[in-house]
């Protein structure tokens, strides 16, 4: 209604109005895909710094299992339950 009511008033002309529009549009969409992924992606509802805290979780969650199991994997611990020292070299 402002951009009809502009160039309805003589105050600009029908070209300055759209070019404005279309600035405003890709200004607007490069703002909203900073903070944002694509509304048509599969998780378009959140956040990038929602699923950058989730990650930072995982791999938090995952350095404290390793911490407690002293930095071995299951395979490796699966083969020293199971008495293969061999298998661990």
């Amino acid at each position: 209604m402002v951009a009809i009511s502009r160039v309805d008033d003589y105050w600009h002309h029908w070209q300055d109005v759209c070019t404005g529009g279309v600035l405003g549009l890709v200004v607007a969409s490069v703002c909203y895909l900073q903070f944002f992924p694509a509304p048509s992606d599969e998780k378009g509802f959140w956040p990038h710094a929602h699923f950058r805290f989730i990650t930072e979780q995982e791999e938090e969650s995952r350095a404290q299992r390793a911490g407690e199991t002293g930095g071995r994997t299951s395979h490796e611990l699966d083969a020293l339950e199971a008495g293969r020292r061999d298998q661990l070299l």
